[in-house]
Order: C-alpha cells, then structure tokens, then sequence
C-alpha cells in the first residue's frame, strides 16, 4: 500500500480552509450585506483558488488509477453516500431557520440527491454541493480514459481541454440568449462544471512530468494554462499557477511544514466539512448579527464552529459509511 504524502493532505486543509474563509468571510457579505464587512480582493479569490486545489489533486492520483467500472464505483461510494446525509441534514436545518433565499422545496430537496441542483429551476439544497456535480463529471471521464493506452490518453486530454475551450468561447459569443445559457450549462459550475477538467487535467499532467518527465507533457501543461486563462480569467490562471507550484512542491517534499499535525488533522474530514458548512454557517452568522453588532470575527465564529461539527460528521458518518461500503 503506497504511504500516504502528509505534505499534500496538509495541502487539502489548506485547500478546505480557504473555501470554508470564503463562505464566511466574502460570500455571506455579499448575499447578505450588499458587500459590506467581508475581506477584501484578494481574498475573495479564496474559494476558487481552494476548489482549484481539490480538483488538481483528484485529477493527480486519478491519472495513476486503472479507471473502468471499479474506479467509478469506488469513488461514487466515498463521495454519494456523505453527500445525501448532508442533504437531509441541511434541508432539515434550512427548514427550521429559514435561510433567506437559500431554503429549497422540497420536490427540489429530492432532485439535489440526483445532484440535479443548479440546473434551471432546480435550487440547491446548498450552493456548495455544485462540486458534486463537477466532480462525478471528472470521475466518469477518468473511468472511461484511464481504460486506453498511455499515449491515446494523452490525444484525449489534449482534445477534452480543446473541446472545453471551444464551447466556453462559444457559450460567451453566441447571440440568442436561450442557446447562450443552454451551451454555458456544459462548463458552468450551476450545469456540469466541465471546464474544471482543465484543472483536472493540469493534476494529471503533473504526474505523467513527475512519473515520465517527457517534453510531450510540459507542451500539454502548456496547453491547459492557456485553455484555464481562456476559461476561468487571467487572474485565477495566476492564482492556479502558485496552486500548481505549491502541489509540485508537495509532491517532491518540498513543503515540510504542511506536515504539521494540525493540517493532518483537519485534512482527513475536509470533505465532510466542505459538504456540511455553507448554509448552516451563514445561519450561525445570521443568528449572531440578530445579537450583535457585525464584525467579521462573527465569520471567524463560524468557521469555527462548522469545522468541529465537520469533524464530528466525519467521525460519526463518513468513517463508518468507507468502511460499511469499502469505498476507501
């Protein structure tokens, strides 16, 4: 069994850190108080820049897998059965505080356990589970190109980051409003999220360098940072290179201090407390501004608070649904 790199588990605290300061610290500001109090630019770059993350290490470890039938099967195991729990766990919550704009149907509530939310019409139970969908589009891919030969493999990563690229120009310059919206859906996080493959793809490149160190690959490197500029903005292809290097770093042992116990700590249940904090956080901060004067340690407060009920989620829920289902 290959041992575990604690410097890129330490990394997906610092990955889940960032999304949770954004929610709390940006986000909610914005929703809620017209972009008043909340951190200013650059932080609100931390949420994409830590989603980012996370799909550049599944894309990583995912290049080395055998994909097919097993593969899928696996990761929808690890990766479904805490998101339903989160769903009856929200909506539960969500129904009892009203969340302002933020309180699904329940016919939408049913809709979200086939990661339908997002799509026209159907509102999310909560917004942060668009990830869901982005990555079981990533996981089907990756069971279906990780079937053929390396070098087919490379064609294809070359032709998905084309395609994606090409229908996000598309999406953004064609004319009729209707197609406009119905062609975005592909790459935009509310649809299928595809043009987050790009850095999926990225986390792949970046173990055929460190595996094979061919030229081919640093060409197709290449290719995904212009494809990312063209898709996600020059900014966040900036904020993608510093996550790419420090994952380069990672993976070569380069960044001790990410083995600190404390990241260890909180990587372990970071997708439970990715799934679980949004909309019960911006509660926690709507009951404190109820009885306080804002500030944004209230942010801080629940950020907090919705780490160590993750980590509880994780313990009581997550572990015992691996092992039950083997999805580890």
């Amino acid at each position: 069994m290959q041992k575990r790199n604690l410097q890129i588990e330490g990394l997906r605290a610092i990955a889940m850190l960032c999304v949770v300061l954004f929610h709390f610290c940006c986000r909610f500001q914005s929703i809620y108080m017209n972009n008043h109090g909340g951190l200013p630019y650059p932080f609100t770059l931390l949420g994409n820049f830590g989603v980012g993350i996370f799909f550049l290490i599944s894309g990583y470890f995912f290049e080395q897998k055998k994909g097919g039938l097993q593969f899928f099967s696996s990761r929808v195991k690890k990766i479904l059965p805490l998101y339903w729990v989160a769903l009856i766990i929200i909506f539960i919550v969500t129904q009892l505080y009203q969340l302002p704009g933020r309180t699904a149907s329940f016919p939408n509530f049913l809709l979200n356990f086939f990661c339908l939310g997002g799509f026209p019409h159907i509102e999310y139970v909560d917004g942060a589970h668009w990830f869901l969908k982005t990555m079981l589009v990533i996981i089907v891919f990756y069971s279906l190109v990780q079937k053929i030969s390396e070098k087919r493999r490379f064609i294809a990563f070359v032709s998905t980051v084309l395609l994606i690229t090409t229908i996000g120009i598309v999406g953004n310059n064609i004319g009729q409003p209707s197609l406009r919206s119905t062609i975005q859906l592909v790459n935009n996080s509310s649809g299928f999220g595809s043009s987050y493959l790009i850095v999926a793809i990225i986390g792949s490149t970046l173990s055929i360098i460190q595996r094979a160190k061919c030229k081919a690959s640093i060409v197709m490197l290449l290719i995904c940072f212009i494809a990312h500029k063209i898709s996600f903005g020059l900014t966040m292809t900036i904020a993608m290179a510093i996550a790419c290097l420090m994952f380069f770093l990672c993976i070569n042992n380069k960044m001790h201090f990410l083995e600190f116990s404390g990241f260890q700590v909180l990587a372990k249940p970071s997708y439970a407390i990715y799934l679980i904090h949004q909309n019960i956080g911006y509660i926690i901060m709507l009951i404190l501004i109820n009885r306080f004067e804002y500030g944004l340690w209230m942010g801080f407060i629940a950020a907090a608070v919705m780490i160590c009920l993750g980590i509880i989620f994780h313990k009581l829920v997550e572990n015992k649904s691996l092992t039950s289902l083997g999805g580890r």
